[in-house]
């Protein structure tokens, strides 16, 4: 069993091409889809999880492939770590053979631990540069793995004067929007955003997943396309997971529909 896909075979991860990187990822089953739940932070997203509802995430054999890798996990742990370390050799020897730089996300659909769970990755793969999403604020700690990033996801649960205090001390913070996205348009992210009474840089993370400090600096806004349609979307708004913008998914919505009522009245 291969535990860690590449670039080429996993559409999320694809995206970060052309970054200087070789990047690989875990993909388990999101939240609690697979019987145990993968993503203890979880709350409106786990109704709306791209991961779980959209694109390839949603055929039923990718689906079965992620349940059997999260089963493993739990119930064999021993034996997936060591399809983990195959596969971490694997990567080394493709690293020293190609001479690239190689960066890993150990939480494609997910959000564990790693650095507690099995913080041996970390320390015996130093040459590796891994990142992840955390809904978890506790995770982002000083004990984190010098080669371990991770970027805080905004949700309906965040306290923004937390918010804005993570910010003003370095570090990034996702946040999804109600701006349209599609294959062919997609409206233009806000550029910045008031947290906690201050205002904040808004920078895009839909044009890569890559994220390291490198590209996306210190202190930042992530901004996030609201994704999945509109019903997706406007259910995400209602439960305060993704933020409203001016000329965005919701208030088009409403317009549309203050449209349709005067036409038929």
């Amino acid at each position: 069993m291969i535990v860690l896909s590449n670039d080429s075979s996993n559409t999320k991860l694809a995206k970060s091409r052309g970054k200087g990187f070789k990047i690989f990822g875990l993909t388990l089953r999101a939240a609690s889809g697979s019987g145990y739940n993968m993503c203890a932070g979880s709350g409106w997203c786990e109704m709306m999880c791209v991961l779980e509802y959209a694109g390839h995430s949603n055929m039923p054999n990718v689906k079965d492939a992620r349940d059997v890798k999260t089963r493993m996990l739990v119930e064999q742990p021993d034996l997936f770590f060591a399809y983990m370390r195959r596969d971490l050799d694997y990567i080394r020897r493709y690293m020293e053979r190609h001479q690239c730089r190689v960066a890993i996300r150990l939480n494609v659909a997910s959000d564990q631990p790693w650095e507690i769970k099995a913080r041996w990755i970390f320390e015996e793969y130093p040459e590796f540069q891994f990142y992840d999403y955390t809904k978890l604020p506790g995770r982002i700690k000083e004990s984190l793995p010098s080669n371990y990033q991770l970027t805080c996801s905004y949700d309906e649960k965040t306290d923004n004067k937390w918010a804005r205090h993570h910010l003003e001390n370095g570090h990034n913070i996702a946040m999804v929007f109600d701006t349209w996205y599609g294959n062919k348009y997609r409206d233009p992210l806000p550029t910045e955003w008031e947290l906690g009474g201050k205002t904040f840089d808004v920078i895009s993370g839909d044009e890569h997943d890559l994220r390291l400090h490198e590209f996306d600096g210190h202190g930042k806004i992530i901004g996030l396309a609201g994704k999945g349609g509109t019903q997706k979307v406007l259910d995400g708004v209602s439960g305060s997971f993704i933020q409203v913008v001016p000329d965005g998914v919701l208030r088009r919505t409403a317009r549309k529909a203050l449209r349709s009522r005067r036409l038929s009245a």
